[in-house]
């Protein structure tokens, strides 16, 4: 439906800011917090969206 597509559009976003951000660099005190929040969307994406 369209509420679970928006999520899920939602989700990519934030998820594509993390990855720009630990590409782009980070105070070592933020590593771990965005590769958990990494995980979190690419987990959620894998089990809810296509």
């Amino acid at each position: 439906d369209k509420a679970q597509a928006r999520r899920c559009w939602n989700k990519q976003q934030r998820l594509e800011n993390v990855r720009a951000r630990l590409r782009r660099g980070y105070k070592p005190s933020q590593g771990d917090r965005l590769r958990l929040l990494r995980r979190q969307y690419e987990d959620y994406l894998s089990r809810f969206c296509d």
